[in-house]
């Protein structure tokens, strides 16, 4: 039963990932990114195409096409973005996720 759910859980990963070519959902990438640090991000989500860090208050990773919309078909979004702003402890966390 465990092995049937597992390989249950496996299939579906990899099917939605395949899913508009991209890496992730919209939601799932938005659930691994809100609220983190920059390097838990790339942790979760890997490397951003491009990185804009040269603000000290606000920093910006682009993804592109690294995400799709469940919502429309799997369409593959051609970016991802997401704003960081520093927190009160100086750090920078993910308080922005724009999808496009």
């Amino acid at each position: 039963m465990k092995l049937r759910l597992a390989a249950l859980v496996i299939a579906s990963g990899l099917i939605l990932s395949a899913c508009g070519g991209g890496s992730y959902s919209r939601g799932i990438f938005e659930g691994r990114v809100a609220g983190q640090t920059e390097d838990t991000v790339i942790e979760a989500v890997g490397k951003p195409d491009v990185a804009e860090t040269a603000n000290d208050k606000v920093h910006k990773f682009v993804y592109k096409a690294r995400t799709f919309d469940t919502n429309a078909n799997g369409q593959k979004d051609s970016e991802a973005v997401i704003i960081f702003e520093k927190n009160t402890e100086g750090k920078f966390v993910a308080t922005t996720v724009a999808f496009s």
